[in-house]
């Protein structure tokens, strides 16, 4: 029965007469036939789907807990620190935020105004000191230290070696050349190999707002999250590269992906309306260089509370050697998605499914 319901046959006969019924009425063809590609992705939804992916969710629970989003950017060096551990070590980290500019932080903003005014004082001899090197100065320069979360996010980054960070392009007409992109990311843009015809991808980059420099020159990877949704509303493709500047840039899922075989930047190459490859792995693409998400039933994935991790409630070993992807589910933080298998998808798992997509082709 089951293989009767995926037939050729059964689905031609049913795509046609609905395509004479709508001809008939002179009804939308085009949301038919994504209704229809909705029917067969909630039957071919996965109930078991990559056991090579974990999420850590920064839920309602964990803001709860440990206070009003959003944290300290250290907290986020502390998860990455402990799952850096030979006992937790992941495939890749997807970071699934994104930090644009730099954190706010009122101890690091006093401890600098301190020291300028101090050494303003000092240099007009209103402040005299008895040793060669000033005590106080080197003690704001430690109170600074560790009071800047932005360097403690960037070290635990580096010192992680395998973590994405996710970046987010403005597109539309380009009427004018867009602002140089940052050096740590141009190093990240995939070849291209030339298609016959041009490069026919539907969206480029007028814009782009990436990480903060000390974030994404230290991470191993960064892709963008853009999201296209159909005339509907809902989401059913993944754009898996856009260009900005005459670069094509991969986005967050592909940049997971390429993280999680151990390949370098080159071992990516694009072949607009046709297919990618990421190492010996080759995934094809429509005429658009989009492809079609393979989504699993919502919430399928194993997910694990930021909290409870960072309490040490989940053994390290939950996330060995797997992709692991941290974002907000929270109510009223991060993005919800409409797509053939949920109406309220989280980003990270949209990304998980993007990233179980990619592994399967």
């Amino acid at each position: 029965m089951k293989k009767f319901l995926f037939s050729d046959t059964l689905w031609g006969a049913l795509l046609t007469l609905s395509a004479l019924f709508f001809y008939l009425t002179g009804s939308g063809i085009e949301t038919l036939e994504l209704k229809f590609y909705d029917l067969r992705a909630n039957l071919r939804s996965e109930a078991v789907p990559g056991q090579d992916i974990a999420i850590i969710e920064i839920d309602d629970e964990s803001v709860s807990r440990i206070g009003r989003w959003p944290w300290p950017r250290s907290r986020m060096a502390e998860m990455l620190v402990f799952l850096s551990t030979p006992t937790a070590r992941p495939s890749a980290i997807g970071l699934n935020v994104l930090f644009s500019e730099p954190e706010k932080n009122a101890d690091l903003d006093l401890a600098g105004r301190v020291a300028w005014k101090y050494s303003e004082l000092r240099d007009a001899k209103k402040i005299r000191e008895t040793t060669k090197g000033s005590e106080f100065l080197e003690f704001l320069d430690r109170a600074r230290s560790e009071a800047d979360n932005d360097a403690k996010l960037g070290r635990a980054i580096g010192d992680a070696g395998n973590v994405v960070l996710p970046l987010f392009f403005g597109v539309g007409e380009v009427l004018s050349k867009p602002e140089p992109e940052p050096g740590w990311l141009s190093a990240l843009a995939a070849p291209v190999s030339q298609a016959q015809g041009g490069l026919d991808i539907p969206y480029e980059g007028a814009s782009v707002t990436a990480p903060v420099e000390v974030l994404g020159s230290s991470a191993a990877g960064a892709g963008h999250v853009n999201v296209f949704s159909d005339v509907d509303g809902a989401v059913r493709k993944e754009s898996p590269f856009i260009p900005y500047n005459d670069s094509y840039y991969p986005s967050f899922a592909v940049e997971l992906v390429r993280v999680h075989l151990g390949l370098p930047t080159s071992d990516t190459l694009l072949k607009p309306g046709e297919f990618f490859s990421v190492g010996k792995r080759t995934v094809r693409m429509d005429a658009s260089s989009s492809l079609l998400i393979s989504f699993s039933e919502s919430r399928s994935y194993k997910y694990y509370s930021f909290y409870d991790v960072l309490n040490g409630k989940v053994v390290p070993d939950a996330f060995k050697g797997k992709i692991v992807l941290i974002g907000p589910t929270a109510q009223g933080v991060g993005s919800l998605y409409v797509t053939p298998v949920g109406k309220n998808l989280p980003a990270v798992e949209f990304t998980a499914n993007v990233v179980d997509s990619v592994l399967r082709s």
